[in-house]
């Protein structure tokens, strides 16, 4: 992300939400990222899991949720 321009990243970060707005008739989609707390192994050097999700605020609904990397 460090490599990435940062007025064309915040350009297309704008684009997208404004694309959000329209697909979902102003209803705030909420986006979350954790790390779930010891979900790391030192000893097989398995990493923390990280977690993405999407919320519906006005049906308070998960959209989505996943792992990332």
């Amino acid at each position: 992300m460090t490599r990435l321009d940062p007025d064309a990243r915040q350009r297309c970060f704008i684009e997208w939400m404004q694309s959000v707005v329209q697909a979902t008739a102003g209803d705030v989609v909420a986006i979350d990222g954790k790390t779930l707390r010891r979900s790391f192994d030192t000893a097989t050097r398995k990493r923390a899991l990280h977690m993405v999700s999407a919320w519906g605020c006005a049906n308070g609904v998960v959209l989505g949720r996943g792992r990332t990397a």
